[in-house]
């Protein structure tokens, strides 16, 4: 019911009611790495860097970033929308929120320029323990 209500709010794009849907949804399973990449989604369009980098490394941990999800097809997919937003928009976050943002988006398009992405992230902030883990490994998968 959450994960519906959830589409429902995405859909209409109530991210933050949305994002709430997912939260529960994705606690009451947590094996459910589909919810987790919608919850993803949620995030960055709340412009919330922090809690999308989270999940996404957690995902990215267990191997778990599936991108055949019909919620994340070619034409319902948000992550065009957002790409052009964070490349093109000024908001308040630093370069490295942004491109952190941009590197997590790019994995669900294309994988290479995402890797290429948190590589330089990685140079950019070499203290950064979350973006090498990161890039680690997207360096290690295919």
């Amino acid at each position: 019911m959450n994960e519906m209500l959830g589409n429902y709010y995405f859909i209409i794009n109530n991210y933050e009611e949305a994002a709430k849907e997912y939260e529960i949804a994705f606690s009451k399973n947590p094996k459910n790495y589909l919810i987790a990449q919608r919850l993803i989604m949620c995030y960055l369009k709340l412009n919330n860097i922090y809690k999308a980098t989270d999940l996404f490394e957690q995902l990215i941990n267990k191997n778990k970033t599936q991108t055949n999800d019909r919620f994340l097809d070619e034409e319902n997919c948000p992550c065009k929308e957002l790409i052009f937003f964070f490349e093109h928009q000024k908001n308040n976050l630093s370069d490295v929120e942004r491109e952190t943002a941009l590197g997590i988006l790019w994995y669900y398009c294309d994988k290479r320029v995402s890797k290429k992405y948190f590589n330089n992230l990685s140079k950019k902030v070499p203290l950064n323990k979350r973006i090498i883990k990161i890039s680690k490994k997207l360096n290690q998968s295919n």
